[in-house]
């Protein structure tokens, strides 16, 4: 038996970034006749990424504030450049 995998993303393909949540849609039997085995789903809840599976949460996590890009670039700046002028 073999395992095949195809990850696509909409917002990705066009150069938009990440999207709010992502679903994984799992089927068995062969590309002709795909069967649905599974729906997993990952979103962002009240600052938690939230785990479903075929409607049944199992998991809930409390997300980290990501730094933006700015937030980066400024302690890059700042590290680089403090104290050399």
């Amino acid at each position: 038996m073999k395992l095949y995998a195809t990850i696509t993303s909409d917002r990705a393909s066009k150069g938009q970034g990440g999207n709010k949540f992502i679903t994984i849609d799992l089927f068995h039997g062969d590309s002709k006749n795909p069967i649905p085995f599974a729906d997993i789903r990952f979103f962002f809840e009240k600052e938690e990424l939230v785990l479903m599976v075929d409607d049944y949460e199992v998991k809930r996590l409390k997300a980290k504030r990501q730094k933006s890009e700015t937030d980066r670039a400024k302690k890059f700046v700042e590290d680089k450049f403090s104290g050399s002028m």
